[in-house]
């Protein structure tokens, strides 16, 4: 990756319809600094706190400020691995002792999910069942392994178990961030960042509600402030059970023409410069050897002849040097990891993220059921602005729009959802 690609992201959190307040927090880090960018990287996290009342909420708020903290702080030697496990074992520090000193606080607890991106690629710092992921092209990527016992008895599973041992041990995790004065954090990666890859992180009140599949098709068909909103909807019309919280950062389609030429680029000036003279000397020589030979002045005549050949193969050397100035290849920075130096780390888990006709239609159906209960329970809404959205939805649906078509039903369901919370709250 390199300091002139673009990120765009996107961050939301909610209450959720079911949870008094929220215990959820994250934070975001894009640097302006380069250097800081090519020793450390760009951090996010997204930590779920536990405890109940404020408790998680702390905790929660705590690990967000310590880990980019320290992290920032630190001195990598390469790729900064080790220094993310550090920055997330300090913040288990942190909490640990902030609990030990009040009772009330004890064995207050949340997960950590921390993605960096830099020079050296994409790498995951991670403590519990908050998840990584990855969307390239039509495939979205799960980067991390949950901390739950779910995850731990289907690796441990030979055989087949009983569902409801997998219903009962869903939420149910084995390593958080606070409860104990040690905590082992897993480093996933270095994993290469291309042009267009979107990375996702967020708390299990998202994923309880949203398959992998449908994270990815909306990743991958909106931008990232659209694609939270939808997400954050979604979940919450599926019963809201927890809080949610989500980022979603997308790099740049458009890698950064660091070789272009203009006036602060000294080399194309001089070969601009070059060429500009040896164009010249090839016109005046081909002239005053055609002038010498009209005076059948054999021996100069070719002289000049041959100077000015001469000055026009190098006239073209040139002009062919600066007309390919774009494709000198991309400087590669020498802090990004070979296959040789190191671990070649694969996801955990893989879905498709290819948008499908069969998701839309399902938006299709949330946006008429809306419809019928605003209309039932008499929600403040633009009903103009509905009946023009649903028609533009659905018109793009028909012509196969799908991108559109996803857009337009997100725009829908986030009206009827501002409308929902606004009618909930005078009630």
């Amino acid at each position: 990756m390199l300091w002139e690609q673009r990120i765009q992201y996107g961050s939301l959190t909610d209450l959720g319809f079911r949870r008094q307040n929220n215990e959820d927090s994250l934070t975001v880090r894009l640097l302006k600094d380069k250097e800081l960018w090519q020793s450390h990287g760009h951090i996010f996290i997204v930590c779920d706190g536990m405890g109940g009342h404020a408790v998680g909420e702390l905790a929660s708020k705590i690990a967000v400020d310590t880990v980019p903290h320290n992290f920032y702080k630190s001195h990598p030697k390469g790729v900064p691995l080790e220094n993310l496990q550090q920055a997330i074992v300090a913040a288990n520090s942190a909490i640990y002792e902030r609990s030990a000193a009040n009772h009330e606080f004890q064995r207050m607890g949340t997960t950590c999910s921390t993605l960096v991106l830099g020079p050296h690629g994409a790498i995951a710092g991670h403590v519990g069942d908050s998840r990584v992921y990855r969307v390239r092209g039509e495939r979205i990527d799960q980067l991390t392994c949950d901390h739950s016992l779910e995850w731990e008895l289907k690796q441990q599973a030979k055989g087949d178990i009983d569902p409801s041992l997998y219903s009962r041990s869903r939420h149910v995790i084995t390593r958080s961030l606070g409860p104990e004065p040690a905590v082992e954090v897993d480093i996933e990666g270095p994993y290469p960042v291309l042009p267009g890859d979107s990375y996702i992180v967020c708390s299990d009140g998202l994923t309880g509600h949203l398959s992998d599949d449908e994270i990815g098709m909306i990743c991958s068909s909106l931008d990232a402030g659209e694609a939270c909103k939808l997400m954050v909807n979604l979940a919450n019309l599926r019963g809201g059970v927890d809080n949610i919280t989500v980022i979603v950062a997308e790099v740049s389609t458009e890698l950064p023409d660091v070789n272009a030429d203009n006036g602060d680029n000294p080399s194309f000036e001089r070969i601009v410069t070059a060429g500009r003279f040896a164009g010249l000397t090839t016109i005046i020589t081909f002239m005053a050897g055609v002038l010498l030979l009209l005076m059948q002045k054999w021996v100069p005549a070719s002289i000049l002849m041959t100077v000015a050949s001469v000055s026009c193969a190098l006239t073209y050397l040139l002009w062919s040097r600066w007309r390919h100035r774009h494709d000198v290849p991309l400087p590669v920075d020498d802090n990004t990891p070979s296959e040789s130096s190191t671990v070649v780390w694969r996801p955990y888990r893989s879905a498709s993220a290819s948008l499908s006709t069969n998701f839309l239609k399902q938006l299709d159906a949330v946006s008429e059921e809306l419809i019928r209960t605003a209309q039932e329970e008499k929600w403040q809404i633009n009903w103009n602005k509905v009946d023009g959205t649903l028609i533009d939805a659905r018109s793009a649906l028909r012509e196969k729009s799908e991108k559109e078509a996803i857009s337009k039903y997100g725009d829908l369901i986030q009206r009827f959802m501002v409308s929902l919370k606004k009618h909930r709250s005078s009630e």
